[in-house]
């Protein structure tokens, strides 16, 4: 009935597979790149500019209010200044009100302006960050098996969590306190050296000092975050691992060792926090010790020449209160600058899961695929997941529409991988798959994945109502076709005993239900989608005898019309197909019906006399426990 397909010359889809699976490296084989603490902040600068471009008109009315808060820096010491001056020599008490009037008055309205600000700048960076996780996420989606294979979990979602906030952290530093404390340092500099020259040049003087401090310290600062990171991580993974296996830790009396393990881990981080909190008190000790001398070169050479009459007593009292106002933003901008080289690196892991290959693609208006009614064809398939190490080697096989298809044979033999290259979820590395002379990389991937229905030997259970996780494959379903799947996978007893019914919350990943309760909910997941082609993958290792008697007598009536193609052990599955194909190290190396496979001396002959002979001498060992036990405790002969 299946008939070996005719070899063909491999299509071009099969051959860029190969490429790309010999040029594979995934994004956490790699080691983050270091980043130059010089090249730290304009490297960030760069890769924040297109993040930024959509909301180019915020940001210039951000900037426009920064302008505004800048020169409100000079109001207070410039009108101390004219103050002392002008207003108390002359004794105009009018002045004086009309003074404190408008100083009021522009506080009121700066006031306005910095919430205001405050409000755009905060609204742009939430919008910027909220983008770059939804970016992050549909990449996610696209990326195939082979990703997900050898990716962490933990992985990604520190990528997604931690290394998002340190990005968001350093945007804020940057967009916000750095722009602002820039423009407040060129402010206050240009007035200074227009009051005066001199006491100017001499206040510029603490800037190198600041540089020095920063360069002393940055590298230690540096050392001591990315150790601290890395402890928190082993911290993190330590608490995931010991959640994960609570059974197995409980079963096997591991709660002490758990427990000391943990505790070392901890003790660790809490000493990376404490070198991280001793050199941070450093930098801020030498800030504020640079500070402290620029206000007494201010004090000092100011009252100098303020007593030498080259600097009215109100020019000094400017100095005083302008010099705040330039030392503040230099320490700010050494903050940003260390806060951007902390994030320089989870920048770097998040762009390296954005550059991450998506290796299934589908062409630039690719066709839908049609409903299948011919066959599908392998034509010299070789796959595997590392293109050194074939799993599947040249197979040919036809597949009848309409047709049952078993596929069997040993652990490890390829089974679980044909069944991923027909829902195209890798692509062969040489050869092709057709679905009625279509091949799949030349057709939309949601067309084909419509087609077919899928119960996986690990079905996966979402954290929502039963209803919801059955309709997953078929959006709109009503009442009626969810409760006639629930009745095709036998699973009517199970809803009857929920205290809600179809709308009870099954718990994270099912933990409400057996296994056996979680395979039937998979099969009436793809029941109600009414596929025209059902995949089996070990779809009844979890039932029960009974209720795999049940599940196969309904998947039966279920099969007219309908491809199915079943990957088992289970020879009493396998002998209910049309079909059988047995496959070994990747090679199909029979194929027939039940009766001509057992009659010949093959492979599958051996595994289908391994099982029942497995059965009938399990039964024969557990006669004999059984007569044995009663003897030992008198409790008579076994009938």
């Amino acid at each position: 009935m299946l008939s070996p397909a005719r070899k063909t010359e491999t299509g071009s889809g099969a051959s860029a597979a190969k490429k790309a699976a010999a040029k594979r490296q995934s994004f956490h084989s790699k080691e983050t790149k270091a980043v130059s603490a010089s090249s730290a902040l304009p490297d960030f600068v760069r890769q924040l500019i297109p993040l930024v471009r959509p909301y180019w008109l915020r940001q210039l009315e951000v900037l426009a209010y920064m302008l505004i808060g800048a020169a409100y820096t000079l109001v207070l010491p410039l009108s101390g200044k004219y103050l002392v001056d002008h207003i108390i020599p002359e004794h105009d008490t009018g002045m004086l009100g009309l003074f404190i009037l408008g100083l009021v008055a522009v506080y009121l309205i700066n006031t306005l302006v910095q919430l205001r600000r405050a409000y755009i700048n905060n609204w742009v960076n939430q919008r910027i960050l909220l983008d770059l996780q939804q970016t992050m996420f549909n990449h996610l989606q696209k990326l195939s098996h082979n990703f997900y294979a050898k990716a962490k979990t933990g992985d990604i979602m520190t990528r997604m969590a931690g290394d998002l906030q340190s990005v968001q952290q350093a945007m804020t530093m940057v967009l916000g306190v750095g722009v602002f404390q820039s423009l407040n340092m060129v402010v206050v500099i240009v007035a200074v050296i227009i009051l005066n020259p001199v006491l100017g040049g001499l206040v510029l003087i603490i800037i190198p000092l600041f540089i020095t401090c920063y360069l002393l310290l940055r590298s230690r600062l540096e050392e001591a975050s990315r150790e601290r990171a890395g402890l928190n991580g082993e911290v993190a993974a330590a608490l995931q691992e010991n959640l994960l296996a609570h059974g197995v830790i409980k079963a096997f009396g591991l709660e002490e060792q758990a427990v000391a393990s943990y505790h070392t881990r901890l003790t660790a981080l809490f000493k990376a926090m404490l070198r991280l909190v001793i050199f941070g008190s450093l930098f801020e000790t030498s800030i504020g010790l640079d500070v402290t001398f620029g206000q007494l070169i201010v004090l000092g050479a100011g009252g100098y020449l303020a007593i030498h009459a080259q600097l009215s007593t109100g020019t000094l009292l400017a100095f005083i209160g302008l010099v705040p106002g330039f030392f503040s933003p230099v320490a700010q901008l050494s903050s940003v600058g260390q806060t951007v080289e902390m994030a320089a690196g989870s920048l770097e892991r998040i762009n390296e899961l954005l550059h991450e290959p998506v290796e299934v693609t589908e062409q630039p208006g690719a066709p839908s695929l049609a409903a299948l009614t011919r066959e599908i064809r392998l034509e010299n398939v070789t796959f595997g997941y590392d293109s050194q190490a074939p799993v599947l080697r040249n197979l040919n096989l036809t597949i009848p529409a309409g047709s049952h298809l078993a596929v069997v044979g040993p652990s490890g033999s390829g089974k679980t991988s044909l069944l991923n290259l027909l829902l195209r979820f890798w692509d062969p590395l040489e050869g092709r798959i057709l679905f009625d002379g279509q091949a799949l990389p030349e057709v939309r991937l949601a067309s084909l994945r419509r087609q077919i229905g899928i119960v996986f030997q690990d079905a996966f259970i979402f954290d929502t109502t039963l209803r919801e996780n059955i309709a997953l494959s078929r959006t709109g379903a009503s009442e009626a076709e969810i409760r006639a799947a629930v009745k095709a996978a036998c699973l009517e007893e199970f809803v009857e005993s929920l205290p809600q019914g179809l709308d009870t919350r099954l718990g994270e990943r099912g933990v409400k239900m057996s296994g056996g309760q979680r395979q039937r909910l998979a099969i009436a997941r793809a029941l109600l989608g009414v596929p025209p082609i059902l995949i089996l993958d070990e779809a009844t290792s979890a039932l029960d005898a009974k209720t795999e008697s049940e599940i196969l007598e309904t998947l039966k009536k279920l099969r007219r019309g309908r491809t199915t193609i079943s990957v088992t052990h289970r020879l009493s599955l396998a002998a209910t197909a049309d079909y059988i194909v047995v496959l070994d190290q990747g090679e199909i190396v029979e194929q027939g019906t039940h009766t001509e496979l057992v009659q010949a001396s093959g492979l599958y002959r051996r595994l289908y006399e391994e099982q029942t002979h497995h059965v009938t001498r399990n039964a024969d060992e557990t006669i004999q426990s059984n007569r044995s036990y009663r003897e030992v405790f008198n409790y008579g002969e076994v009938e």
